[in-house]
C-alpha cells in the first residue's frame, strides 16, 4: 500500500508539472496534450480499480462497478466539457482531492490493514460510505459538466460538439 501511496503521488507530482514545463518552455502541442491525457485515461482506470480493491470493494459487486464506472464517466464528461468550451476546468473538489483521498486511503490501509474498510459506522461499513460518497460527488461533477456542455460553448479552432452558436 505503502507503495502504492508513493507511485499515485509521484504520478500526480509529474502529471501537474510536465504541461507547465512544456508551455513554459514553448514545447507544448496538440499531440503532447492527446498523450498525456491518453495517459491520464490509463491511469485514472488503473488508481480506480487499485483503490477499490485496497477498500475490498469487490464483495459489493454492483457498487464496484458503479464506482469504478462513474469515476471514469466523471473523467470522460470533464474532457467533452473541455471539447466545448475549450478548457479543461476543475471544480472545488475534483481530481486532485480525490487523489489526496486515495493516497490517505492507501496509507491507512498500510497502517491499520484493510480490515479497517469493513468497520461499521452506524450499522453501515466504512468502505460502502465511501463508495456512496464518491458516487454521490461523481454524479454531481458529471451533472455540472453535462449543464456546460447542453448550454453549447466555442471549443477549439471553432469546432463544438454542442450547438451554442447555431454551427455544428
Amino acid at each position: 500500500f505503502y507503495s502504492s501511496a508513493l507511485g499515485l503521488f509521484i504520478y500526480q507530482c509529474l502529471d501537474a508539472i510536465d504541461g507547465k514545463q512544456a508551455r513554459r518552455t514553448g514545447t507544448s502541442s496538440v499531440m503532447g496534450e492527446l498523450f498525456d491525457h491518453g495517459c491520464d485515461s490509463v491511469s485514472t482506470f488503473v488508481v480506480l480499480l487499485a483503490s477499490a480493491c485496497t477498500i475490498r470493494l469487490g464483495a459489493y459487486g454492483t457498487i464496484m462497478f458503479l464506482y469504478c464506472f462513474t469515476s471514469m464517466f466523471v473523467f470522460y464528461t470533464a474532457h467533452w466539457r473541455a471539447y466545448v468550451t475549450g478548457t479543461l476546468q476543475f471544480g472545488k473538489l475534483d481530481v486532485t482531492e480525490a487523489q489526496i483521498t486515495i493516497l490517505i486511503v492507501y496509507t491507512l490501509s498500510g497502517v491499520l490493514g484493510q480490515s479497517t474498510w469493513e468497520t461499521k459506522i452506524y450499522g453501515i461499513e466504512l468502505r460502502l460510505i465511501i463508495a456512496i460518497i464518491s458516487l454521490i460527488l461523481a454524479w454531481s461533477t458529471s451533472a455540472n459538466n453535462f449543464r456546460v456542455v447542453l448550454r453549447g460553448g466555442q471549443g477549439k479552432n471553432g469546432s463544438t460538439v454542442a450547438v451554442g452558436n447555431g454551427r455544428i
